[in-house]
């Protein structure tokens, strides 16, 4: 699924080889960013550009996307997620390095980008599973989402099930 969203401040655009090492650089190598996330992250460079390459059969398909966040040339995080037709559902998730990370920025991108999601599927919502990183949930209730269920999910870093809350957008 292509999408277009962009601000005056940042863009998307979709994921590919030649923005592996300004997002490993920028996002990808940053550990205030991958602390949060619940499976493997990305030690060196080429782990970065093998899980862009993984990824890239997906973006074919009008279900799936994967954009790089921009600023300027750089990619300062990721936009991704699917659409399920069956549940007339997107899930959606992002990441933003902690030095790029501007919450009025990227709340701007993002309500262009849901606007976007809801007008190319017809979705009845989007939902994103946050964990309890405060500054992510002030994104997503400044776009509208509102906390909707407690979740656990497995850390594979820890070893240890962790409380997430999944958050919904209501087309």
């Amino acid at each position: 699924m292509l999408l277009k969203s962009k601000t005056e401040q940042l863009s998307l655009k979709t994921m590919d080889l030649g923005l592996a090492l300004s997002s490993y650089e920028n996002w990808m190598s940053d550990p205030d960013t991958v602390s949060t996330y619940s499976w493997n992250v990305f030690p060196h460079e080429t782990d970065a550009a093998q899980y862009i390459l993984e990824r890239a059969p997906y973006l074919e398909s009008d279900r799936f996307f994967d954009c790089a966040v921009m600023q300027a040339s750089q990619s300062i995080g990721e936009f991704t997620g699917s659409y399920s037709p069956v549940r007339n559902v997107i899930d959606a998730g992002f990441s933003i390095g902690s030095k790029h990370f501007d919450a009025s920025m990227l709340e701007l991108l993002l309500k262009e980008a849901f606007s976007e999601l809801f007008a190319l599927t017809h979705a009845e919502s989007i939902q994103v599973v946050a964990g309890k990183n405060s500054r992510t949930i002030q994104v997503l209730e400044g776009c509208g989402f509102t906390a909707s269920e407690e979740l656990f999910r497995f850390n594979e870093h820890t070893a240890v099930k962790e409380p997430t809350v999944r958050y919904v957008l209501h087309g």
